[in-house]
């Protein structure tokens, strides 16, 4: 009875916020919040288990020389920051599919005066295929990530904060050059259009070298630390975790090579872009190809570096992958974690303020989808029924 009562003050508390559930059936979401205490029960101990071990860990790191902290640094000037996400919508018609991603670039906090850019930077792709649940996700992913690169590429500030890793582009230009319908006319012309139009190659070599950008993942379930400098305690949640309750504010892990496990450090050798053999790439095939490969060659050959890093003793530790000549460099390292504290504002906000803003729009592109789907069914407003038909969506 209890419960129930705190169901409905629930729902009516959050009514005015939140009606993501507003669909669902009140009894269906009753069901599923009768299970919280259970859930919370299964989360407890991993959490309680790491508390308790919190300060043998932090000196574990300390004594093998793994925890770093900012004061030591060189104090360089606040340097300028940006940052760039993309995002990917695919709308499925009855006749076809239409296809849209962008590349969104957000500067950060600074004032108005040391502004380089006067507004937000961006560059979209839309195309129409025919339906491919297999490859038009592929086909979107890889423009985003063109997109993405592009941006990153033409950025001019001190640091620039991409999403994800050093492998994200890789997977997404890999999904496009090597998929399995590259020997249908469509596809190809996506593709090649893709490489060309948004200069792949030269964006995605600035991307893997230029000690400016780094990357940082939202979501990070790496384990390279827990599994390798602490694989005698036996953790069960992921670095970022381990490290935002073991570090204190200020600290930072020492940089190291990414694969710091027989496994992680297998996947980064790995590292390969596959360019299909269904499609000759107007006689330059082998050269994409090599050229692309060739684009890889740092993180591939572990010269990019992971830390984690947390600026404040209330937000969380951040996955930072940098070049190997920005580890290395002290004033660069000093000014890389400079940026991400100083774009750090908010409870609220879990990543630096332009990353958060970079996602926040890039991931609403599928309102711009829709205003493409309302014009495009305009333009055949005059048209016989079964035109306005197929470009009617369906629901899925």
């Amino acid at each position: 009875m209890a419960f129930r009562l705190f169901f409905y003050d629930f729902l009516n508390m959050t009514n005015n916020k939140n009606d993501n559930y507003a669909n669902l059936p009140d009894e269906l979401l009753e069901d599923i919040l009768e299970d919280a205490p259970k859930i919370a029960e299964k989360i407890k101990p991993l959490f309680n288990e790491l508390q308790q071990q919190r300060k043998t860990l932090h000196k574990i790191l300390d004594d093998n020389d793994l925890i770093c902290r900012v004061d030591d640094l060189e104090n360089p000037p606040i340097p300028s920051v940006a940052a760039v996400d993309g995002g990917q919508a695919i709308e499925k018609s009855i006749g076809a599919d239409t296809l849209i991603a962008v590349g969104v670039g957000v500067e950060g906090l600074v004032r108005e005066d040391q502004r380089k850019w006067g507004s937000v930077q961006y560059k979209n792709w839309q195309d129409v295929l025919p339906h491919s649940s297999e490859s038009n996700p592929k086909v979107t992913r890889g423009a985003m990530t063109a997109l993405e690169l592009l941006v990153i590429s033409q950025t001019p500030h001190d640091v620039i904060i991409a999403d994800g890793s050093h492998q994200t582009p890789v997977i997404g230009i890999n999904s496009l050059t090597s998929m399995s319908t590259l020997d249908e006319p469509h596809f190809q012309q996506a593709t090649w259009d893709i490489i060309n139009r948004f200069s792949l190659i030269d964006s995605l070599k600035k991307a893997m070298t230029n000690p400016n950008i780094v990357y940082m993942v939202k979501y990070d379930s790496s384990q390279e630390i827990g599994l390798s400098v602490l694989k005698n305690f036996d953790l069960r949640l992921d670095d970022k975790t381990s490290m935002t309750l073991i570090l204190n504010a200020g600290e930072f892990t020492k940089p190291l090579p990414v694969g710091q496990t027989t496994k992680t450090e297998r996947v980064w050798k790995d590292l390969y872009i596959s360019v299909s053999s269904k499609f000759d790439f107007q006689g330059k095939r082998d050269k994409i190809k090599e050229d692309l490969n060739q684009a890889i060659i740092l993180p591939k050959s572990r010269k990019v570096y992971f830390t984690y890093y947390k600026p404040y003793q209330w937000s969380p530790a951040y996955r930072i992958e940098m070049k190997e000549s920005c580890a290395n460099t002290e004033i660069e390292l000093a000014k890389v974690l400079k940026a991400i504290k100083e774009q750090v504002v908010s409870t609220e906000i879990k990543e630096p303020y332009p990353q958060y803003l970079a996602d926040l729009m890039a991931k609403s592109i599928s309102d711009g989808l829709e205003a493409l789907r309302a014009v495009v069914q305009y333009q055949f407003s005059d048209n016989p029924d079964f035109l306005q038909l197929l470009t009617q969506s369906y629901r899925t």
